[in-house]
């Protein structure tokens, strides 16, 4: 039996550039979940953003200068689709805290966030990163598992992330590539090795 594959999955990767701060509030909350975006500088705010859907998970690179994102508990009461969000910190500095925890992340290192309970990120100075939202359904770990994880800084360079790492930042250079079965298959490939860099940070704490 054969399977269509939504349409979403060939079109090309939508790439954005933002230099009005007010357009990028709304961009970052159209693309995610629903979220308040704030800047220490907004005058002088620029952003790019380059995502691709396949199937029910997301793939985003972001490049901006300094800004904060909140998920509230009122944004959340707003939209019952709740995401696991996978943060890989490419260049520049990230915080990011979430469940009474808080995780600086570094160029290479990787943290992941809950979008059904508050998290706030904040980047001070120009950054990079990839981020991959995909439903909860989607992770093969228990809740309380996954819950112990939140905003807890997983090292680039060491153990399996250092495998890991490499092969995200290559999936999200060839965004254009991820079409069709094959296309699905790899991005839910790319999936299950975060699950294993989880499984390997649950065994070392």
């Amino acid at each position: 039996m054969s399977t269509t594959v939504p349409a979403q999955e060939q079109a090309p990767s939508e790439v954005v550039d933002v230099h009005d701060f007010t357009a990028w509030r709304k961009l970052v909350s159209n693309s995610f979940v629903p979220l308040e975006v704030t800047s220490d500088d907004a005058g002088a705010f620029r952003g790019r953003m380059k995502s691709r859907a396949v199937g029910e998970i997301l793939i985003t690179e972001i490049s901006a200068s300094s800004h904060q994102v909140h998920r509230t508990p009122s944004l959340i009461a707003q939209n019952d689709k709740m995401y696991i969000k996978m943060s890989l910190q490419m260049s520049g500095s990230g915080l990011l805290l979430q469940d009474g925890r808080q995780a600086v992340l570094g160029a290479g290192d990787i943290a992941i966030y809950d979008t059904s309970r508050p998290y706030t990120l904040e980047f001070h100075g120009d950054f990079r990163s990839l981020v991959v939202m995909f439903p909860h359904s989607h992770i093969d770990l228990p809740t309380d598992a996954l819950a112990r994880l939140t905003a807890t800084r997983i090292v680039g360079d060491e153990g399996i992330a250092r495998l890991v790492g490499p092969f995200l930042i290559h999936l999200a250079r060839n965004m254009d590539r991820l079409v069709g079965h094959s296309g699905v298959r790899l991005v839910h490939n790319a999936i299950d090795l975060v699950t294993t860099v989880l499984y390997s940070q649950l065994d070392s704490t």
